[in-house]
């Protein structure tokens, strides 16, 4: 019972507008003083705060958010754009496809869906609509496409599971590749079909795409990145360095391939390392009252209650998966990615571990899920941010999400019934 009054008093905060560090934080402490008292909460309350920040893998949020910051401090957004979009202008709904996999590339280097999607709604949809495109349809492409970054790494989304979870952080982030990939193949078929069923939806044909001579020189602007990418993969994957090391070489090749650019200056500088001091403690405070809030359900516990019921039920354990993963669609419908993250993950993972599912496979379900509650009314953060670029009303952008949403929930039900597809890379890495 006290666990549940605990966890009414945590949304009773939420809903009163407490951000959500504190709000965990505060209903921790008073579960753990009602159950062990003062000098076990002052005692933890004293040690965990510094203990996470401290946090060795925490250290790989920081600088992959660095590196984003370079990134987009570097242009190389646009460049991709229009290198893809110059391959890729000869195809059915060739900008489409461009803007599909400008987002899976800016994926690679920038771990935030929000800035994905800030960033491709800036790129791809004035394109579309000087081409043609209905706007429905741009808006919606482009806002679910910028959720990519929720499984492509890095994702900050994966690393802050990582570190909640206690998974290998490396198999994690290599983890999302494969599905990654086929998440962009089911967006682009989505896509296709779109095209094919109704072919009013662009309206003017494309232009000839540049000689082949120019097309070869453009792809050497975004050679540097993608070489970037290439090698933080490859550290992580052949064992070379840990995935904090990784991204600290991440950071840094972006910093001096945007110097190179002639993009960096000591104003550029300052405004990239703001955005990531901010960001940086802001998912920091957040894991430090999950923490708190975990210490508390651990002392009553609930958690371990729950996961005996739950595992006891007469049911297969995928079916016990696919409720908790449909309870988190709900959820997601009002929360971003990082407080579904810490508000569930020390709940479900237990159970779902206990089950005998792999935690790594299950970080990479969760991205899918996250990946769809950011284009889901009536919060879709996505959504919003799309519309706000392209000054399109909310409810004409969530009309547009609604079939690649759809194919995207198919796409959820085939990786949570085959955990081969997620687990075949991370399962070939050199340790």
């Amino acid at each position: 019972m006290l666990a549940i009054g605990i966890t009414v008093l945590l949304f009773a905060l939420i809903g009163m507008g407490i951000p959500l560090a504190f709000a965990l934080g505060a209903a921790g402490c008073v579960g753990v003083w009602l159950i062990g008292g003062f000098t076990p909460m002052l005692a933890f309350l004293s040690t965990t705060p510094v203990t996470t920040a401290s946090t060795y893998e925490l250290m790989t949020i920081p600088m992959f958010v660095l590196m984003a910051e370079f990134v987009i401090v570097s242009g190389v957004a646009e460049e991709l754009f229009d290198t893809i979009d110059a391959w890729t202008r000869n195809l059915l709904g060739g900008l489409g496809i461009s803007t599909v996999l400008t987002g899976a590339g800016f994926s690679s280097i920038c771990g935030s869906s929000a800035a994905a999607a800030a960033t491709l709604a800036s790129t791809a949809i004035p394109q579309m609509r000087r081409h043609g495109y209905e706007m429905q349809l741009a808006t919606g492409l482009t806002a679910i496409v910028g959720t990519l970054s929720s499984m492509i790494p890095p994702a900050n989304g994966l690393i802050i599971y990582g570190v909640l979870s206690g998974a290998d952080l490396g198999k994690l982030l290599i983890a999302g590749i494969v599905p990654g990939l086929i998440g962009v193949v089911v967006l682009t078929l989505t896509l296709q079909l779109l095209i094919r069923r109704n072919p009013s939806l662009i309206t003017e044909a494309a232009e000839p795409p540049p000689p082949l001579a120019e097309r070869i020189r453009m792809l050497t602007r975004v050679l540097p990145m993608t070489l970037l990418f290439l090698l933080i993969v490859g550290v992580m994957y052949f064992g070379i360095g840990t995935p904090t090391e990784a991204s600290a070489m991440g950071a840094l090749g972006a910093m001096l391939i945007t110097a190179q650019r002639r993009r960096l200056s000591m104003s550029s500088l300052l405004q990239a390392l703001k955005a990531t001091a901010r960001i940086s403690v802001m998912i920091t405070m957040v894991i430090t009252g999950a923490l708190l809030f975990g210490y508390f359900l651990t002392m009553s516990q609930a958690t371990q209650t729950l996961t005996n019921a739950i595992a006891g039920l007469p049911v297969a354990p995928l079916v016990i998966v696919a409720l908790l993963l449909a309870i988190k669609l709900v959820l997601g419908c009002f929360m971003d990615q990082v407080a579904l993250l810490v508000l569930t993950v020390p709940i479900t993972l237990p159970i779902v571990t206990h089950l005998g599912f792999d935690p790594i496979w299950y970080g990479i379900v969760l991205a899918l899920t996250s990946e769809i509650g950011l284009v889901t009314p009536p919060i879709g953060l996505n959504v919003y941010i799309v519309g706000r670029y392209a000054n399109v009303p909310v409810d004409q952008v969530f009309r547009g999400v609604f079939p690649f949403m759809a194919t995207m929930l198919l796409y959820l039900v085939l990786l949570t019934a085959f955990p081969g597809i997620t687990l075949w890379l991370p399962s070939l890495m050199h340790n």
